[in-house]
């Protein structure tokens, strides 16, 4: 199995909008890297300063260099029956096939991340961000933010990867569209944020046939139209002819907002949620789930980095959540109600927000 070590620097985070401005290939043969391919781009916009600033290229540096379009046969050819590899794969990638659908090419490759890839194989590691993950296992890095060097030191992590296990079974094949719903539309799946949330299927009638949530929304969806082998997934596979999603910011709220949508109504391909009993609420794992009649405050991340989410608990029960500025916390926690959507609340609720209390060690800030 042959590897292309792959990472991109661009004008800027958005796909969509941005370009590439530089972009660094290692082919890796397992056990080593056997060719390279490092070119600057001219971007055929201008550089934004801030960007200028963290990756050191200017708009002088790409003025001469080559357009996307004039390397575009040479990196197909350098990547051909190759796995595509990158740290935080969902944006080099995305920003790849971004330049080539520009081109009018669908430029496709079984994909792996490292950053997942190593939260499996290397578990319970401080942070898992390429400059860190380097620093922590001894990988040189030279040249943080330039393609060519975090390009290597993320070929050098996978060369560790594939020592401590089967990284295959992280590789992430491609979607088959033609297994797909003719009106649903790829281009819009692609532009999906990978970030918490809920997501939604509906079929060409526009009924609404399946809710889910997760922490990587894009990724699981994805998942379920790549598993087109199942005979569920293929039956939703032709069925989904349009997704919705909402950003949550965090993964409670996502639950807590999965829970009250389908206490409205089970769509088709949903299971019944689990009936809550005796048994679990008298649960050792998770007990007290009126919090001991405290009334607090959970802050966890927003929807983008401008705000936070803020959960009230009042009298040990929720009672709805909402979100505020990022810096709103300046005032006295009384005065944060005012961000709050109050809403119902059940005994799946609160265990909900019990569970995660417990496993993440969230600070309740009380009032």
């Amino acid at each position: 199995m042959i590897f292309s070590v792959i990472d991109v620097e661009t004008t800027g985070g958005n796909p969509k909008s941005s370009k590439i401005t530089e972009i660094a290939i290692f082919r890796h043969d397992g056990h080593q890297v056997i060719d390279k391919f490092v070119s600057l781009v001219n971007p055929e916009m201008p550089i934004p300063e801030f960007v200028s600033n963290l990756t050191g290229i200017s708009d002088g540096m790409v003025q001469n260099s080559p357009k996307f379009y004039e390397i575009a046969k040479d990196i197909v050819e350098f990547t051909k029956d190759t796995v595509f590899v990158a740290h935080n794969v969902s944006f080099d990638y995305g920003m790849i096939r971004s330049e080539y659908r520009r081109l009018g090419y669908d430029y496709r490759l079984p994909h792996i991340c490292t950053v997942q890839t190593s939260r499996k194989l290397l578990p319970n590691l401080e942070s898992y961000s390429l400059g860190k993950l380097t620093k922590s296992l001894g990988i040189q890095l030279n040249g943080r933010h330039r393609a060519g060097g975090d390009a290597l030191a993320t070929a050098e992590l996978l060369s560790l990867l594939i020592e401590k296990g089967d990284v295959g079974q992280f590789i992430q094949d491609e979607i088959n569209v033609t297994a797909l719903h003719p009106l649903l539309n790829m281009e819009e799946i692609e532009e999906i944020p990978n970030k918490p949330g809920i997501y939604k299927f509906f079929d060409e009638n526009n009924q609404l046939i399946y809710l889910g949530k997760g922490k990587y929304i894009r990724t699981q969806i994805e998942q379920h139209l790549k598993n087109s082998s199942l005979k569920k997934s293929a039956a939703w596979g032709k069925n989904i002819a349009r997704i919705e999603f909402e950003l949550t910011g965090n993964e409670l709220i996502a639950a807590i907002l999965e829970h009250q949508l389908l206490k409205k109504g089970l769509p088709s391909y949903n299971k019944p949620e689990k009936k809550v009993t005796k048994a679990h609420l008298f649960n050792d794992a998770i007990n007290e789930l009126d919090f001991n009649e405290e009334s607090f405050f959970l802050l966890r991340k927003g929807r983008t980095k401008f705000e936070r989410s803020v959960l009230l608990v009042e009298n040990g029960q929720f009672v709805g959540f909402g979100y505020a500025p990022f810096h709103f916390n300046h005032q006295t926690p009384i005065f944060w109600k005012k961000f709050i959507d109050y809403t119902s609340s059940d005994e799946v609720i609160q265990r909900i927000i019990a569970a995660f209390v417990k496993k993440e060690n969230i600070e309740k800030i009380r009032f």
